[in-house]
């Protein structure tokens, strides 16, 4: 059995500023990848709500570990 060669797989992290407006996120996406397929990068990996953007009220919503946080000993 002959043994193979590791395959390099160039990877990068897709970023760009998001907005609360999905289309306009969806207009801005495209970009990213196509930048980085000029770089030779195979996988683009973009962050949750990169293109949904996230929920104003529920950002500012308090959380249950805020409430333990401020619970006294």
């Amino acid at each position: 059995m002959r043994s193979r060669q590791p395959v390099r797989l160039k990877v990068a992290a897709g970023q760009f500023r998001s907005s609360f407006r999905v289309a306009e996120n969806r207009d801005r996406m495209p970009a990213v990848p196509e930048r980085l397929a000029r770089d030779r990068v195979a996988v683009a990996v973009f962050p949750e709500c990169a293109l949904t953007g996230y929920d104003k009220d529920s950002l500012r919503a308090p959380t249950s570990i805020w409430f333990r946080l401020l619970r006294k000993p």
